[in-house]
């Protein structure tokens, strides 16, 4: 605990003795906005156009031999929580 207090006080009497600096700007500097419209990425480059929509088919891959279920219903293929717990 001393040699806490001792750091403390050593370093504000080093720093008493120093003179003031100027502190750097916090601002950025201010760029130019860009003119016309922005050309649209390419479905390569667009991260978010190849994640719309369904994910299923990027994220699950169909088992070998996999049928549709007959007594599914619904258009999409998937069982509400419901249904899937048993509760209907």
């Amino acid at each position: 605990m001393l040699g806490l207090v001792a750091g403390a006080c050593a370093g504000y009497l080093v720093q008493a003795d120093r003179a003031p600096t100027k502190l750097p700007s916090l601002s950025q500097p201010r760029f130019a906005q860009a003119k016309g419209e922005p050309e649209p990425l390419s479905a390569a480059q667009d991260a978010r156009l190849r994640t719309d929509g369904d994910l299923r088919r990027l994220l699950l891959k169909k088992p070998a031999g996999a049928e549709d279920a007959e007594w599914l219903t619904g258009a999409d293929g998937w069982l509400d929580q419901v249904r899937v717990r048993g509760e209907l």
